[in-house]
């Protein structure tokens, strides 16, 4: 930063040189500071139109289209993605072509996958093509992170391990230690939360070595929802309010409201419903000005689950879990779409439509099987509490799996999951003629949940041991 201040203060045309305030934006990119960003690309765009240099005007709007994803600006990064695009398309340049074209599918990839992916498939032929190792490397980190969401996680894996080594390869040591997040995201789909917090903490460690605010957030957010399902709902709620702090100091809005919506979840398992509600307000009014549907469809859901919980299903409210799960069903977010097809279910049952729950219900259990472990889990407790509800008889076969999802819960650490599956057997010993263990389960799973200040569920339970 020293070095290219010096530069300003050579005698002019020299120092309006664009190319200082394009080295300045990546200066504060290792940083993680898109606001700072912002400001040094502006004048990268001023010096660039006044020289009519046009490539080094393409790179700049290249970067304003990346900086102003982040910063919730979705449209001013669609054109400035195309304006790139265009100039290095006349210009004959292929590889500035190929990056616009990743950059671009970034943008549109959470409202729009279909065109997302045809977008990163161009960009990973061209990149390939001319043999630029480090374009190929951000491609496919942006596909594995595509394919993880459609829950194909053997290929993400893949690519994820790919990107990672060339980035090593290239002496890369910000998207190296980024990589990192993803493989980790890759390990907990499976339910190896042990091996998934190491590499989050790892990442932690080599980004504050880094300087890196923007990724420390990002292993932060991590770690708060593996001590989340492992039911360390304080250490998480104080780590998602340290994600929030990094992601507001770095103007990352589009992370920000993961750590929002994140500390709503913690407040609503506490029982602080009004609290979330606001929190979520707050993620999803960010999420939809940003055009992001996915994450907004999740904010979504958690407003649901508080109006659920606060009172009798609307009309409204089935109106809304559905509109959500197309979104997921679109999008090929097959994780998102079990779990709210799961609770969508739940709606139908609280709002008297037994048989279209029941049927909803299946449908979950199918698209379950192919969700990653924590969904699936997740899933499955809904649905045997939708056959708690519904049936006169529990079938031996949804005791089974009830319990086993329990046996499961608790063996890989998914403690949340576990309680409401303990709390959903109990319910169906009470119904089914074994009050006397019921009783006593519901007063274990009261303990438990009062220990580890899951409020909601601990109310529950003693509710139903009234």
């Amino acid at each position: 930063m020293t070095t290219l201040d010096r530069l300003r203060h050579f005698s002019l045309p020299a120092g309006n040189d664009p190319r200082i305030d394009l080295e300045v934006s990546r200066a504060w990119n290792s940083l993680g500071d898109f606001k700072q960003m912002d400001v040094a690309l502006a004048g990268a765009v001023r010096n660039a139109e006044t020289d009519g240099a046009q490539l080094l005007l393409a790179r700049a709007r290249n970067q304003q289209c990346f900086v102003w994803r982040f910063l919730g600006e979705q449209q001013k990064a669609i054109n400035g993605c195309r304006e790139a695009q265009r100039i290095y398309s006349a210009a004959g340049d292929r590889g500035g072509e190929a990056d616009t074209l990743r950059l671009l599918a970034d943008v549109i990839s959470d409202s729009d996958v279909p065109g997302a992916m045809l977008f990163y498939q161009q960009s990973l032929s061209v990149q390939r093509e001319i043999g630029h190792l480090s374009g190929q490397a951000i491609v496919l980190n942006e596909l594995a992170i595509q394919y993880s969401t459609r829950g194909d996680h053997t290929d993400a894996k893949k690519f994820f391990r790919q990107a990672r080594a060339i980035f090593q390869q290239l002496g890369n040591r910000v998207s190296a230690t980024g990589m990192m997040i993803n493989i980790g995201h890759e390990l907990g789909s499976e339910g190896r939360l042990e091996e998934a917090r190491k590499m989050y903490q790892r990442t932690s460690d080599d980004a504050v070595a880094l300087g890196n605010k923007d990724i420390e957030g990002l292993a932060t957010v991590d770690i708060a929802q593996l001590d989340q399902s492992e039911g360390n709902l304080d250490h998480a709620q104080l780590l998602f309010q340290q994600a929030r702090e990094l992601f507001t100091a770095v103007d990352d809005k589009a992370q920000l409201t993961n750590a929002i919506n994140g500390l709503g979840e913690i407040v609503m398992l506490k029982g602080d419903f009004d609290t979330a509600q606001k929190l979520f307000e707050d993620a999803l009014a960010v999420r939809q000005s940003a055009y992001q549907t996915v994450p907004a469809a999740e904010t979504q859901l958690d407003l649901a689950l508080i109006s659920l919980e606060k009172s009798a299903a609307t009309a409204e409210l089935e109106a809304g879990v559905r509109q959500a799960v197309d979104v997921f069903r679109h999008d090929k977010a097959i994780d998102d779409e079990a779990v709210s097809t799961a609770l969508l279910a739940r709606i139908l049952l609280s709002r008297g439509k037994a048989a279209e729950a029941l049927a909803m219900a299946q449908h979950a259990t199918l698209l379950s099987t192919k969700a990653d472990v924590s969904a699936r889990l997740s899933a499955a407790v809904n649905i045997a509490r939708i056959h708690q509800a519904t049936d006169q008889t529990i079938g031996t076969q949804v005791l089974a799996n009830l319990k086993s999802t329990i046996a499961q819960a608790r063996k890989l650490g998914y403690f949340e999951t576990e309680l409401q599956g303990r709390l959903t057997l109990a319910e169906i010993e009470m119904k089914s003629g074994a009050p006397t263990r019921g009783r006593i389960d519901l007063d274990a799973v009261r303990k438990d949940a009062t220990n580890r200040g899951f409020t909601v569920i601990a109310r529950k339970a003693a509710s139903n041991n009234g």
